[in-house]
């Protein structure tokens, strides 16, 4: 198996668990985890061993969204490797929705954009206490992205998927 920067992958019992391993900064996602996913999701969907994956983070929080961080080292990247970027991140989304082994999203603290889809695309949804959800992206001037707008609207139904992109509320587990 292959090693990976910023998630911890355990194999045991059938089960997957896929840890986002970058706590400081509350998990978040960019092209690092994608390109680690892609690997990930490849080996996962061959490995006949594995029957269920779990998708949790270290620490306080389970995705915080997008690696704004990262958005310095695109500038200059062109239209051509932009589109590419988000071409693979949608395509990551849709292969979490269509993975064809149980995906569950174990929640154990913050959950928001990216994050929040992310947990959207599972089959199962387990939040303890301290978990946050919020489609956050009108408090950055951002539409959801990473399927938001499509998740979204399935898991809670349009009127409340509405309320929540334009608001950007943050719901507690409760």
């Amino acid at each position: 198996m292959a090693t990976f920067e910023r998630i911890i992958v355990e194999k045991a019992d059938g089960i997957c668990t896929i840890t986002f391993n970058f706590p400081e900064r509350l998990n978040p996602w960019g092209t690092r985890p994608l390109g680690d996913f892609e690997v990930l999701f490849d080996d996962l969907a061959q490995d006949d061993a594995i029957r269920a994956v779990i998708i949790t983070g270290k620490g306080r929080g389970f995705c915080s969204g997008a690696d704004l961080s990262d958005i310095p080292d695109q500038i200059g990247w062109g239209v051509a490797k932009s589109k590419e970027t988000i071409r693979r991140h949608d395509r990551m989304v849709w292969r979490l929705v269509e993975f064809e082994k149980p995906l569950i999203a174990a929640l154990n603290g913050v959950a928001v954009g990216a994050g929040l889809n992310m947990a959207l695309a599972c089959d199962f949804i387990i939040a303890s206490e301290q978990a946050r959800v919020s489609s956050i992206f009108v408090r950055r001037g951002l539409l959801p992205d990473f399927g938001g707008m499509w998740l979204l609207q399935r898991a809670v139904g349009l009127a409340r998927a509405k309320e929540l992109v334009y608001t950007g509320d943050i719901i507690d587990a409760r």
